[in-house]
Formats: C-alpha cells, structure tokens, sequence
C-alpha cells in the first residue's frame, strides 16, 4: 500500500487573486478528460474548463481549439437561505487537497455566513479512472443549528472559450432525479450527450424539482437540518461524444440508469484500484528530499491524468488538458519529452501516442505538398488532423494593435525528425515490431522522402543543407570582416580628500575605424551576423565618488558609498555592401547605453575580518542587433541588477567568499520594432569559496 508521505498537494488558504493558478495546480482528469480546479460555487475572473480529448472546433487565429465542455463541477449552496461564497462571511477552517494516489481532490471549510451561521463542509470530487466517462462529486454538510439547505445544479450549454462558443443546442430533459443535455460543435460537428444526476441523503422533508431552462436545465433540491444533522449530497455527471458512439446522449443516460442509488463508495473503490496499478508500474521513489519527490509525483500524476488509454488518433497538448494555453495542440514536446516515461512503463499508451502520428499522417503529407517537398512534413502544432494549425499571426500581448509573425509553422522542421526519433526508440524498448511494421515504417519513410525533397545543394561547401529554418540562435559567420583600429584620447582627474574619500571626473573620445558591429540578417530564420562599419566614434565623461560615512557618526566608521555615473554619446555608420543592407545607416554603437549609474554600499572592519558591499547597476536602452532590409534593430531594454559580495578572513591564510548575483532575476528584454525578439529571465547566481593564500 501507498503511504501519505509526499503525495499530498495542500492549500490552507483561500486566496481569490491566485485562483487561476490554483484551478491549474488543482487539475484532475482520467485520459479521456481533464477538468481545471475551479470551486463548486462561482467566483469572479475564474476559468471553469472541461476539456474532452479529440472534440475540437473551428476557432479564428488559432485555426482549432479544444472546445469546453458543459460544467459539471456547477453545485450552488444555499444554506439558512444565505449563499454559500467564500468571499462573504468568515473562514474559520480551509484546507484543499489533491492527493496523487487517487487523483481526488478535496476540500474541508469551516464557514460561519454573514448572518452568523456556523457550517461545516466538505468537498470531494474525482474523474473516474475505470470508467472515464463518469465524474463525481460528494459535498458532506453540517449545520450547527437548526435551519434549511438547498442545493442547485445546472448542465449549461452556455460554456464558452474565452467567450467564443462552440456550442450548438439539440435537446434537453429530465428524469428521475437527472437531467441531461445535447448539444454539438458549431463546425466539427461534435455531438456531446450529458446527464447528471442529484441524491441527496440526510435532512427531512425533501424536495425535489427541476427547472426547464433552454440550454441549462437545473436540478434543485431542498431540505431541512437539525442542530449537528448532517446532509449528503452525491452528484454523478457522465459524458459521451459522437467519437466513440453514434448516440451520446443516449450513452450518457444509460451510464447514469445503471448505477445504484448510492453509487459513490463503488466508483470510488474501482477508481482507487485502478490508481494504484498505475502507480505501481509508474512511481518514483527520491529518498532525503521530499520536495524533489513531492515534485516528481506531480508531473507524473499529470501525464498520467491527461494520457489517453482508449483512444489512438488523440494524443497529449503542450499544456495537456490543465487550460487554455496553446489551445489543445500537440507538439513535438509530446514526443522528446513525455513519451520516453510511457515507452519504459505504460508502452500501451506510448503506442496510442504514436498512433496518433500514425493516423494523422495525411495531415503532414498535405503539409508537405503544400511548401512543395515530398514525403511527409508533420505540423509544428496539429490537432484532429494532423494538418497545420500554427497561427501566422497573433496579437502583440502589451498592445492589440499590433501583431506579431509567427514563424515555427512555416520553417520549423524538427519535428519531422522528432516524431521518427520517438518511433524509434519506442521499438528499441518494447520490441513491438507489430507497430514498427504496419505504422512506422511508413512514416519512416515518408519522413525520410520529405528530408530527402528538402535538402539543399550547396555548391561552395560541397555538401547539402537545410535552409530557411528555425534552429536555436543560428550564426553566420563573414570572412570578410576586417581588424578594427581604435584611437582613444582619455583624460581625468582625481582628488583624493582622505584616506578613503575620494572625487573624479573623466573625459574620453574614441575613434574607431572599420568597428565590427553585430547584425540581424532579412531572412525567416533571423540569421544573426556580423559586417564593418564605415567609422564610429564615442565621446562622454565619468563621475565618480567614494566617501567613507563615519563623518555622520562613528558607528558607521565602517561604512562607505561609491558612485559613478558615465554618459555616452556613440555614432556608426554601416554602409550597404553585398551580404548586408542596413535600414538605418547612423545609430548609436552596439552594445553602448547612452547612461550608467553603479552605486555600491561597503562595509569593510579589518579587526573582524569582513567586508561585504551591495552594489547596484542600472542601465539604459541600447542596441543589440542592427537590422537589415527594413528589419527594425533589435534593442536591449533598459535593466537594474542588485549584487552582493561578502568576505571573512580566517586566520591569515583562509577566506571564506560568497557572492549573489542578479538578486533581483531582472528580465532579459530585447525588443525588435513593437515585437518581443527575446524575453528571458538568467536567474539569480551564488557563488561560495574558499581559499588560502601563503
């Protein structure tokens, strides 16, 4: 048996701003669908999604998206007449819980209402794992007192894609203590049947009615509760779509009309077993680092949650089913980075994987018939078919006037090669030479016409390339660079005003010729390069200052602040030649801010030993790379750094040196025109040493 050492994911704090990742923390799902952490109760600024593998639908921009489905975690309380919202009244007690065994989430409250009634609850819910078309949900609920609850629960059919729906209304009705819904894809045509059903155990005087609402009908029951009484509410929702039956809503219905009066113990139960088999073929065991555990558990619970057991001509998006993020479609990441875990412990659901670029092998034959090359050349992002769903455009993210151009579809071609590397190594582990004969072979050799069609001669070099693509920061070199000859005229002056204080002032010209400048060169693969500039020139001064802070008072005879700051004023010229023609001939030189500031805090006490300072850089925009051929140049923004260094001395031979560096983790910005070239973050760096000296 599993223990509960590191398999618990725990929030004991409702925190409304963080919600949204929370709901992706929180996400469940059983490989058929994966349903984000949203509250039973509605929230403002929340994404309720449920996204069943395969249904996508015809969306502007992005081509096709996964479509939400109908809300099946919607469960409204009204207790003592008052809404239940966590945003109103007091919480007294919260705990949420996901825990990795069993794939259930849970939550426990303690609230008391506005009007100063005191409830306990608790919350559960879990995507069934045997049969993936049934999810539950359990609320246990105890009044301190005498009062009333009811309970509302509505399918809609109104659920959207970051408002844009995909649903079209077919029919509705109720049965015994049920409701359900149909509905279909505006485009696909996707058919989605739904059927939820209410029980209710506990209270007196039950009621029980429904509310016929078009696109949202609504299942309401009431009751009555005595001080310390508590009431059970079991809710079971099954889905079926048109993909795996030719009546869903039928299916959906039929799935609910089988179950017992109190299904929640069996389906738990059958769950949990088959939880545990997949974490008795999957799990990872780290021993002395129970956050490194915890974490690895995670991820693997989220491949597992979003692998999909049943089904062949689906496979696992870069954001799995956890949200909105790249709409569903699938990349390469599927096959270098989540497939090996399932080679070497569920190779079934490898081969489902895989079979998905089996079946959508038309799809990147089409693709490749459309740039004109042979074979098969796979999508960078495919969905149901395997044609290519990339957007060429999309909105700037900081101003939706602006687009921005996205290449991958159109020049990224790895993962062509990646798809056959996975194949590859899948019959190498599992010997399953069934699959390699009747599937990947032919993809091998498809692939291998397409590479083979995409090639360049290269007469100069001798050999074939691939041009025009996407790789990680291509290079070219140009052999007709010449040395540059720099001239500097330097001058400064100093005045020494004690033993640590300190004024200067510099002056400084330099001339340089033939200055080597960076470049950014007009083709789709933003081939970086380098050419001459025709002379260049910087000219600017230097401020600097040391003062040691004992003048203030004695206790800070420790103490002491240097500053510098440096203008710069720089011009280069490129002129046009035959492997480069600038946009702008005359701009600042590479690399130059026009301002610098550095200020640094010292502390240094020779009778400890120790000195540490806190230094401080800032600097201004300039520019990275030039651009060619109407590009814009590429400009590094403006950034702060914070760094630290400490030294004790031990001794007269020993020191002991720890530095920190980028303590603030500033971005690494650099913009070409309105659009981001670059955006990353270096991270923060320490350093600890120890040396001897004699």
């Amino acid at each position: 048996m599993l223990n509960d050492r590191n398999w618990l994911i725990t929030e004991t704090c409702f925190d409304l701003a963080r919600q949204n990742h929370a709901e992706t923390i929180f996400t469940i799902g059983n490989g058929y669908l994966g349903t984000r952490g949203a509250h039973e109760e509605r929230y403002p600024g929340e994404e309720r999604t449920t996204f069943i593998h395969g249904v996508f639908d015809d969306v502007p921009i992005v081509f096709t998206e996964l479509v939400n489905a109908p809300d099946w975690l919607d469960l409204n309380l009204w207790l003592g007449g008052e809404p239940f919202r966590l945003t109103e009244g007091e919480i007294l007690v919260y705990q949420r819980q996901l825990d990795l065994r069993t794939g259930r989430l849970s939550r426990r409250v303690e609230w008391r209402s506005p009007q100063g009634m005191l409830w306990q609850l608790a919350f559960e819910r879990f995507a069934s794992l045997a049969n993936p078309h049934l999810l539950c949900q359990r609320v246990t609920i105890k009044a301190l007192e005498n009062t009333n609850l009811e309970a509302r629960t509505t399918l809609s059919g109104e659920t959207d894609n970051l408002n844009y729906k995909h649903w079209d209304w077919i029919g509705q009705g109720f049965g015994q203590n049920s409701a359900w819904l149909h509905l279909r894809t505006r485009s696909s045509g996707i058919e989605l049947g739904a059927a939820t059903r209410l029980v209710v155990s506990g209270g007196g005087n039950l009621q029980q009615s429904a509310w016929d609402t078009r696109n949202a009908p609504t299942l309401v029951v009431t009751t009555q509760l005595k001080s310390g009484e508590i009431v059970e509410i079991e809710k079971i929702t099954a889905f079926y779509t048109s993909r795996e039956t030719n009546d869903p809503q039928g299916a959906a219905r039929r799935a609910l009309e089988t179950l017992p009066k109190r299904a929640w113990k069996g389906l738990w139960e059958s769950h949990a077993r088959a939880w545990q088999r997949e974490w008795e073929r999957c799990d990872v065991l780290i021993e002395g680092d129970d956050r490194a555990h915890l974490a690895v558990r995670f991820s693997l619970f989220q491949l597992l949650a979003a692998a999909p057991r049943q089904d062949e001509r689906v496979s696992i998006g870069a954001k799995a089913l956890s949200g909105y993020g790249y709409r569903g479609h699938v990349f390469w990441d599927t096959e270098i980075f989540m497939l090996p875990f399932f080679t070497y412990t569920r190779p079934e659901i490898a081969r489902n994987l895989l079979s998905y670029r089996y079946h959508t092998l038309e799809g990147a034959r089409k693709k490749a018939r459309e740039n004109g090359y042979k074979g098969a050349q796979y999508a960078w992002e495919s969905a149901a078919t395997g044609e290519e769903v990339t957007p060429t455009w999309v909105p700037h993210p900081s101003d939706r006037t602006q687009l921005i151009r996205i290449w991958t579809g159109d020049i990224q071609i790895h993962i062509s090669a990646d798809v056959c590397y996975a194949i590859w190594q899948y019959w190498q582990a599992t010997g399953d030479d069934d699959f390699m004969i009747h599937r990947g072979a032919e993809i091998f050799l498809d692939v291998a016409r397409f590479w083979a069609s995409r090639a360049e001669w290269n007469a100069e070099t001798g050999c074939y390339e691939f041009t025009d693509v996407i790789g990680g920061s291509a290079v070219k070199g140009n052999p007709e660079l010449r040395i540059a000859l720099i001239k500097n005229y330097d001058f400064r002056w100093e005045w020494f005003l004690g033993n640590e204080d300190m004024v200067a002032f510099s002056a400084f010209y330099k001339y340089i010729t033939d200055a080597i400048e960076p470049t950014i060169q007009p083709t789709t693969q933003l081939r970086e390069s380098f050419t001459n500039a025709k002379d260049a020139w910087l000219k600017g001064f230097e401020v600097e200052l040391r003062k040691n802070l004992g003048f203030i008072t004695q206790h800070l005879r420790h103490f002491a602040v240097t500053a510098n700051y440096i203008y710069a004023d720089s011009e280069t010229e490129v002129e046009p030649s035959a492997g480069f023609v600038p946009t702008t001939s005359k701009r600042p030189l590479v690399g130059q801010p026009e301002n610098t500031v550095n200020v640094s805090l010292e502390y240094h006490n020779p009778d400890l030993g120790f000195t540490g300072r806190f230094m401080y850089r800032y600097t201004d925009d300039r520019v990275n790379l030039i651009g060619g051929l109407g590009l814009p140049d590429v400009i590094e923004k403006e950034n702060d750094t914070f760094d630290i260094v400490l030294i004790q001395k031990l001794g007269k031979h020993w020191e002991v040196k720890l530095t920190g560096q980028n303590l603030n983790n500033e971005p690494y910005t650099l913009l070409q025109g309105n659009g981001i070239y670059h955006y990353y973050k270096t991270g923060r760096t320490f350093k600890l040493g120890v040396s001897w000296t004699w």
